[in-house]
């Protein structure tokens, strides 16, 4: 099974992953941001951004292939961004679950407001 659990920074995407893959005696907590961490600290760069993405799937396919159950905490704010991770699941014949964090506890990371309401306004519902 993978999990996917989206949200807005701040929504407490990566707190409810962490506990679920706690739960999960094959449980792995994977995101993007793990990725934007240098010397223990969290620096996010755009630049790596697309990069980053890209290592997280990749990471996800190797846990799902080691027979691991990924608890994916990203934003994933369109559909486009879900999908690797639908055809993945179908590729390994497991199950997809999609978790949408609401939440509102300040993002650890100081992501700009404008930017939290441009990921807003192009939120896409998913529908499985």
């Amino acid at each position: 099974m993978i999990t996917l659990i989206r949200g807005l920074p701040g929504s407490g995407k990566s707190t409810l992953a962490e506990k679920l893959a706690g739960l999960d005696s094959k449980g792995v907590h994977i995101e993007t941001d793990q990725f934007f961490i240098v010397d223990k600290e969290y620096k996010f760069d755009p630049s790596k951004l697309s990069k980053n993405h890209k290592l997280c799937l990749e990471m996800v396919y190797e846990s799902v292939h080691r027979g691991y159950n990924p608890f994916v905490a990203n934003t994933f704010t369109q559909m486009w961004e879900i999908q690797n991770y639908i055809d993945l699941a179908k590729e390994f014949e497991i199950g997809l679950n999609v978790i949408t964090c609401e939440g509102s506890f300040g993002s650890i990371h100081n992501v700009p407001e404008e930017s939290i309401k441009a990921m807003k306004e192009r939120w896409e519902k998913y529908e499985s």
